[in-house]
């Protein structure tokens, strides 16, 4: 059963961290995209990831001092026919991801779409060449971090008030919620991911499946967005 500092970890997933990016951290980009200060992005992809991986630290920190195994966290080594099967669908998620990539490179029209569908999260997203290469371990971070966050610890909180099944669509819940800053429309988008991931993670006993779409996806949200902000007059 969960401790007094595994409530205070939950808590900081479903409310100090949605709370502190919707009050403080957006706006305060925003504002300083408007200034004109360089290197904003890099600082705030920066900041993203130490205190992503500051997150992971205390969790695992809890989990050892708690004496708990690593396979309820999801970080077992993975094996089996059902890793097999998720490997498969996340291959076949990579090609389909970089043939978007291909099509708003080589497509103006694409490419004018995808600017009016990122209109909303333009402040986050890499402008330049810098930003992009920034941004990349910034996606492999939240492609660790998230899925050991939000699907390894925040699935087994709460399984353990609610079950399996309530785990698993509670965290989809309070993952979306993280991205509210984002716009109403992120956080939908980001609620229908997290229970695709955590659908991998429960199918193949493993969180190594879900890291690795993630961060596919994320890293191709990255290449996409730079590839549709570099040009106006297509």
């Amino acid at each position: 059963m969960p401790c007094f500092f595994d409530h205070l970890l939950a808590g900081a997933l479903v409310l100090v961290v949605p709370l502190l990016a919707q009050l403080f951290w957006y706006p305060r980009l925003k504002r300083l995209l408007a200034a004109n200060l360089p290197g904003a992005r890099v600082a705030a992809y920066r900041d993203t990831i130490i205190s992503q991986w500051l997150l992971v630290a205390a969790a695992v920190l809890l989990w050892v001092r708690a004496g708990r195994a690593f396979a309820p966290l999801g970080l077992e080594a993975p094996g089996g026919w059902r890793f097999g099967v998720g490997m498969a669908i996340v291959l076949a998620a990579a090609v389909f991801l970089r043939w978007q990539l291909r099509k708003v490179e080589q497509d103006p029209a694409a490419r004018q779409q995808v600017r009016r569908q990122l209109q909303s999260l333009e402040p986050l997203l890499p402008h330049s060449r810098q930003e992009l290469r920034n941004f990349l371990p910034l996606a492999v971070t939240a492609g660790f971090c998230e899925e050991v966050l939000y699907r390894g610890f925040l699935i087994w909180y709460l399984a353990s008030f609610l079950g399996l099944w309530g785990g698993v669509v509670g965290s989809s819940v309070f993952f979306g919620l993280a991205h509210l800053y984002q716009g109403a429309r992120s956080a939908p988008r980001a609620g229908a991911l997290g229970l695709v991931f955590a659908g991998l993670y429960v199918f193949t006993g493993s969180l190594w499946v879900p890291m690795v779409l993630h961060a596919a996806i994320d890293i191709n949200g990255g290449q996409v967005a730079f590839t549709a902000l570099q040009t106006i007059d297509d």
